[in-house]
């Protein structure tokens, strides 16, 4: 617990001062230790300041929003992930699976089991081969293991959805939970 105690501490003091890169960086450590919900709001809020101060990944087209989006991406700067976060998803689970895989490789994040775990409730896409987009989506919350993303998960194996879901992808939202 002192090393969670001394990451709290250390953020504290960087809030203090007005360093919210350094006190988010602090919180993840905190979080890392323990996982706690408490300590994951925290992050959220801090990243929330972050994210306004530095604005949006914005482009003229999707696919130039995409390109700076990767780029962003592969820096794995925690100050930007909920810059990430807030893009808005590509249309296809296809392209989907480009903008997933960098975020896949980021250190353990509650930001981004939040954002996982809206995107199974959402379901944007519902295919046949969309269990492709969220088999690995769904075992980096069974890894990530933000209890946040519980109640969502446990709701989402309640909802009726299309028989592709059912078949393939409602047993991985089952393991996650079960993780």
């Amino acid at each position: 617990m002192g090393d969670v105690t001394k990451h709290l501490e250390r953020a504290y003091a960087d809030i203090q001062r007005n360093d919210d890169e350094a006190a988010l960086a602090a919180l993840l450590e905190a979080w890392r230790e323990r996982r706690v919900p408490r300590i994951a709001d925290l992050v959220d809020r801090v990243s929330a300041r972050i994210t306004s101060s530095r604005g949006p990944i914005a482009a003229k087209t999707v696919k130039e929003r995409t390109a700076k989006w990767i780029a962003t991406a592969k820096k794995k700067d925690p100050a930007d992930v909920g810059r990430l976060l807030a893009t808005p998803w590509p249309g296809r689970w296809q392209d989907g699976n480009e903008v997933l895989a960098p975020l896949l490789r980021f250190p353990d994040d509650p930001r981004i089991a939040l954002v996982f775990a809206k995107l199974v409730d959402e379901t944007p896409y519902d295919t046949w081969t969309s269990h492709e987009f969220y088999r690995p989506l769904l075992r980096a919350l069974g890894k990530i293991l933000d209890l946040r993303t519980l109640p969502i998960l446990e709701a989402d194996l309640e909802r009726e959805k299309s028989s592709y879901w059912q078949k393939s992808t409602r047993q991985m939202v089952a393991a996650a939970v079960k993780a």
